[in-house]
């Protein structure tokens, strides 16, 4: 099980460059409606109910993957690679140095951080780059209900699928916290619960670290992994913020130099592809999006037809809950990292999006 993390307080999201682009961008998810960006997403008890029914397997029985820390594709020197809590005005850092190294790596993205950055998103799913869900709101899973995990997932992915129109299969939980009720959630909605074995020490838990002692912490605990001969471990480092997406180059230079081959988290765990969750995709095409007040029958997809983007949908009620299968069964050992994941949680300044979305909508 991860170890728990404390919440940082202090630190806030990334402001974007102008008020205009994000209006802009804002504009494009008005399902959004409702309710506050920065708010945990309200669960839908409908929803929780479709994917616990749309989960079950041909036996009866829901299929619950073993949360993943390491990778488990042969070879030696594997190391997968991931950053946490984008798209930002930064991820162009990470972006530039991974094409010119041609390399990919995985983005775990918050879904109200995608409402904002669309274009952003786009260009690291355009350079061939893994995307996965890093919930919605970044609160922990643990401390909501069914309801509202079911929700954080349910929203996660829609702003992925709205502007990529792909359903992943892999997620990772804020703070890297779980448990076996967020786990088992998780597997009812097509997730596997994707953490790590190696902390780049970019984030910590007391205080908002400063850029310079980013730039010390990083390089050293990357330093170490090589010395220690350290192999089959997914990294973990964080996109929200300028000084962490720019030490991502001298990060993974550190690893190139001592011969390991990085990879994006599907490929060292042996998976061809990323996406491909039909349960989630047969959520979005059986309407019970839009449906909160009664639970519809699951739609079963096919595996080999292309994801469909999901149709634009009413504005939220308010309500609370949901539940779904996964295809994935990938083993992995026992968690043994220390948790720094970097938090967003509390999105300090989105408190005026929600007034420029209804503002662009109504022009």
């Amino acid at each position: 099980m991860p170890h728990a993390r404390q919440d940082n307080p202090s630190r806030s999201i990334a402001r974007p460059a102008t008020r205009d682009d994000v209006m802009v961008n804002v504009a494009n998810f008005t399902w959004v409606n409702g309710f506050d960006l920065y708010d945990i997403a309200p669960g839908v008890p409908a929803w929780t109910e479709y994917f616990a029914k749309a989960s079950l397997g041909p036996t009866g029985q829901l299929d619950i993957p073993a949360e993943v820390d390491r990778c488990s594709v042969q070879g030696d020197k594997v190391w997968g690679a991931s950053f946490d809590d984008g798209p930002s005005e930064f991820t162009h850092y990470v972006q530039e140095y991974f094409k010119t190294k041609s390399l990919l790596t995985t983005f775990f993205v918050v879904g109200s951080q995608v409402a904002m950055f669309p274009s952003v998103l786009k260009d690291s799913f355009d350079a061939g780059h893994a995307i996965g869900i890093h919930c919605w709101s970044h609160t922990k899973l643990t401390s909501l209900t069914d309801d509202q995990i079911i929700a954080e997932f349910v929203l996660g992915a829609k702003s992925i699928a709205d502007t990529l129109g792909v359903y992943p299969k892999y997620f990772r939980p804020p703070y890297g916290e779980s448990d076996e009720r967020v786990i088992r959630l998780a597997a009812t909605v097509g997730l596997t619960s994707v953490v790590w074995s190696a902390d780049s020490g970019d984030s910590v838990d007391e205080v908002d670290i400063s850029e310079t002692l980013t730039n010390e912490i990083v390089p050293a605990n990357f330093a170490r992994f090589v010395a220690e001969h350290r192999d089959h471990d997914i990294s973990l480092q964080h996109d929200l913020r300028e000084y962490e997406a720019k030490i991502a180059s001298t990060a993974m230079d550190i690893l190139l130099t001592g011969g390991y081959n990085i990879l994006p988290i599907h490929k060292c765990l042996d998976d061809a592809n990323p996406y491909g969750n039909n349960i989630l995709k047969g959520f979005f095409e059986s309407g019970q999006f839009d449906t909160k007040d009664a639970v519809l029958p699951p739609l079963s997809v096919n595996s080999t037809s292309p994801n469909a983007r999901p149709s634009s949908s009413e504005s939220w009620g308010v309500e609370t809950a949901v539940t779904g299968n996964a295809a994935i069964t990938n083993t992995a050992a026992p968690s043994t990292r220390s948790s720094s994941a970097s938090p967003i949680g509390h999105y300090s300044f989105l408190a005026w999006l929600a007034t420029l979305a209804a503002v662009a909508i109504v022009l």
